[in-house]
C-alpha cells in the first residue's frame, strides 16, 4: 500500500479530503466542515476550483474574447482558492493543503480530482458566479460519479429542528435496506459515528401504506415486509457491533418511504449516510431515487457512498 493511503475493505483510498470551493456562503460553510473532517481524520486537504469562459447566447463568436476577460476569470478563481487556503490555515490544527485551479467544467474537474481523495466535500448550492456555477449541479453530479464517498453540506437551518422519534440529536443516520450497498454504507457511517463519539442509527423505511402502492390489484400484507425489514436491521446491527465495538448502535423501523423516513431523521441528525443505489434501482441509474431525494431535501450534511465502492467492498477477497 502506498504512503498516505488506507485500506477500505479491499480498496485503497488516499488520505485526502478534497473540497470544491467557489467563495459562496455555502461553499465556505462546506469548507469549514471539510477542515474539521480532515483534522478529525488527520488527512491532508486538496482545494479545487474550476473556471471556464461562460457561453453568452446571441453573441458573435468573433466578439467572445472582447466580452469575456479570461485572465480576470482565472484570477478570480485563483483568489477564491487563496482565500480558502487562508481559512484552512486559521484552524489551530490546520492540515497540509494543496491548491488547484483548473479550467473546465466544474463537475468534470471535481470528479477527476476525486480519484486522488478518500472523501470529497461540496456545498449544496453555488452562487453562479465566475464559473457560472460550481456547487449547484455539482452536488448531484459529483456523488453520482465520484471515485470516493461525497459529502454534500447545506447551510445550517435558521431554527433548530426537533429530532425524529428514535433518532438522538446529533447522531449519524444511515439508510438500511438489506442490500450490499446499504450494508457497506452502514460500516462507513459507523466509522464516522465512532470518530465523532455519537450514536449510529440504522434506519429502514417500509412504505406499506404509501399512495404509490395504490395501483396494486391486491392488498399487501405488511407483516412479511415488516419482519423482513426487522431481520435486515438486526443482522446489520450485529455486523456493525462486531466490526465497530464501542459504537452505540440503534435501529429504527418506520412505516414510510425510505426517502421520507431519512429526510425526517435528518432534522436532528448530524449526518445522513446513503448508498448510491439500493434495492429496486435501475442498472443504469448512478444515483437512486432515495439518494436524490435526500440530497435535495435533507437539512443536514449527506454522505453518499458511491456504487463502485460498495460493489468492490462486497466482492469476495
Amino acid at each position: 500500500m502506498r504512503a498516505g493511503a488506507r485500506d477500505t475493505g479491499g480498496m485503497t483510498a488516499p488520505e485526502v479530503v478534497m473540497v470544491g470551493v467557489d467563495g459562496s456562503e455555502t461553499g465556505q460553510h462546506a469548507l469549514a466542515w471539510a477542515v474539521e473532517e480532515a483534522v478529525s481524520r488527520r488527512w491532508r486537504m486538496l482545494l479545487v476550483s474550476a473556471w471556464s469562459v461562460p457561453h453568452i447566447a446571441g453573441v458573435d463568436a468573433d466578439l467572445g474574447q472582447a466580452v469575456v476577460d479570461e485572465g480576470a476569470v482565472h484570477g478570480a478563481a485563483e483568489q477564491v482558492v487563496a482565500d480558502a487556503a487562508r481559512q484552512v490555515a486559521e484552524h489551530p490544527q490546520a492540515p497540509d493543503v494543496e491548491r488547484r485551479v483548473q479550467i473546465g467544467d466544474a463537475a468534470g474537474v471535481l470528479v477527476a480530482a476525486s480519484a486522488e481523495a478518500g472523501l470529497a466535500v461540496v456545498g449544496k448550492r453555488g452562487r453562479g458566479g465566475f464559473a457560472a456555477r460550481l456547487l449547484g449541479g455539482v452536488s448531484i453530479a459529483l456523488p453520482a460519479h465520484a471515485s470516493c464517498p461525497t459529502a454534500v453540506v447545506p447551510l445550517p437551518p435558521r431554527e433548530p429542528e426537533a429530532p425524529a422519534d428514535g433518532v438522538p440529536a446529533g447522531s449519524v443516520v444511515v439508510g438500511v435496506d438489506g442490500s450490499p450497498g446499504s450494508d457497506h454504507a452502514a460500516h462507513v457511517a459507523a466509522d464516522q459515528a465512532r470518530r465523532w463519539g455519537v450514536s449510529l442509527v440504522l434506519l429502514c423505511g417500509i412504505p406499506v401504506s404509501a399512495p404509490v402502492l395504490a395501483w396494486m390489484p391486491v392488498a399487501l400484507d405488511p407483516a412479511p415486509m415488516t419482519e423482513e425489514a426487522r431481520g435486515a436491521l438486526a443482522a446489520c446491527a450485529g455486523r456493525i457491533s462486531e466490526r465497530h465495538p464501542g459504537v452505540d448502535v440503534r435501529h429504527v423501523l418506520v412505516q414510510d418511504t425510505p426517502a421520507r423516513a431519512l429526510m425526517a431523521a435528518a432534522r436532528g441528525a448530524r449526518l445522513v449516510v446513503v448508498g448510491a443505489r439500493g434495492h429496486g434501482g435501475f442498472a443504469g441509474m448512478l444515483l437512486g431515487s432515495v439518494s436524490q431525494a435526500v440530497l435535495a431535501h435533507a437539512r443536514c450534511p449527506v454522505l453518499v457512498v458511491p456504487r463502485w465502492c460498495t460493489e468492490a467492498a462486497a466482492e469476495p477477497a
